[in-house]
């Protein structure tokens, strides 16, 4: 009998698949205040948390992020630059070990049309006022993007 994990498979004495996914997150930002939703989805429900989610087959990670947008709250993102990467294993409190690339991102329209299964509402928060209750690691990824400009501001 073969004992290895195959990719894609499940280890059959943990139970964990052989590779880790890789998922993405919108940092869309404006006049010092960041774009969030209020999740809707049994994963971290009534968190506020960046716009993102999983890469598809055949697609690249910034066609992925303009697609999370526009299923989430129906607006058009233009991705400027890559925030950063974050791949510790604990940081989804859940313990699902997903690597996260985050872009800075900006929109031009506010007409946001939501996606009731996964969005229960959409805001902008400043970035010296985040909401207390922030989805998986977001508020790390936002706190760096502060430091980064805080270093840079003369």
């Amino acid at each position: 009998m073969d004992m290895k994990v195959k990719k894609g498979e499940k280890c059959f004495e943990c139970d964990r698949y052989y590779d880790r996914h890789i998922v993405v997150d919108a940092l869309i930002l404006k006049d010092k205040k960041v774009l969030m939703i209020l999740r809707n989805k049994p994963q971290h429900k009534g968190y506020w948390a960046l716009i993102g989610g999983y890469i598809n087959w055949d697609e690249t990670v910034e066609q992925a992020v303009e697609r999370e947008v526009k299923e989430e709250i129906g607006v058009k993102v233009r991705v400027k630059d890559v925030h950063g990467v974050y791949s510790n294993p604990d940081r989804d409190p859940d313990g699902v070990q997903n690597v996260d690339i985050s872009f800075l991102c900006e929109i031009d329209d506010e007409n946001f049309i939501i996606d009731p299964v996964e969005v229960a509402d959409v805001r902008w928060f400043s970035l010296d006022n985040l909401p207390e209750k922030i989805a998986f690691d977001h508020r790390k990824i936002i706190v760096d993007y502060i430091d980064k400009i805080r270093k840079y501001e003369i």
